[in-house]
């Protein structure tokens, strides 16, 4: 779990159920990793998103053509935290 200086200050007056903390990581030039933890009870669920803007869609295509790479990174990120995929 994730915790910040604002979670500590809220957990003083109340029991803290839930919540998300977002980490967005350049993923080169063109793109964003966003990271996800989200926290619900006694289940922790991590996200990771691809992200990018653009207007013209053949950018955008290309772009998506790194699908390989991005999957290889995700599982690097994985890795690197610690964290082994369910099945």
């Amino acid at each position: 779990m994730v915790r910040t200086p604002l979670d500590e200050k809220l957990t003083e007056q109340r029991t803290m159920l839930g919540g998300t903390v977002r980490r967005s990581l350049q993923q080169n030039e063109d793109g964003v990793l966003n990271l996800d933890v989200t926290q619900e009870k006694d289940q922790v669920t991590l996200t990771l998103n691809y992200h990018r803007n653009s207007a013209d869609c053949r950018d955008l295509a290309a772009w998506l053509r790194q699908v390989a790479e991005f999957h290889t990174e995700a599982l690097g990120l994985l890795g690197f935290l610690e964290i082994e995929l369910g099945v």
